[in-house]
């Protein structure tokens, strides 16, 4: 969200000519002020590169190669790692852009969850 204010003001200057703009020197005040903000809305571009499926019975039915296959459950806001062995490390990348004008640091919070396909 972005908030754009102008306002005329008038500057007085000591030891000018009252002569010269006698309520002052107009100046014209421009402002702006946004909020820092993520979008989070728009699933495909979040999760581009992996497979994104409404349902997970959805994903069942589609999917047949699932080796270490990655996928997104829009209904359950799920991220998962398919048929990835305990102990191995796996990587996945994800697109997060900001929507503002303001620098922003995010933080993730990853939980395990165990799902036996």
């Amino acid at each position: 969200m972005v908030l754009l204010l102008m306002q005329d003001i008038f500057i007085d200057v000591a030891n000018r000519s009252p002569a010269d703009n006698p309520g002052g020197i107009p100046f014209k005040l421009a402002t702006e002020a946004c909020l820092a903000g993520f979008d989070v809305d728009d699933d495909a571009v979040i999760f581009e590169e992996h497979f994104v499926c409404k349902s997970l019975s959805a994903w069942y039915c589609a999917s047949s190669d699932t080796e270490g296959c990655t996928v997104y459950v829009q209904d359950e806001r799920k991220f998962m790692f398919v048929n990835v062995l305990i102990g191995s490390r796996v990587k996945a990348r994800f697109k997060l852009r900001n929507s503002s004008k303001v620098n922003s640091t995010t933080a993730a919070v990853l939980s395990l969850l165990l799902l036996l396909l």
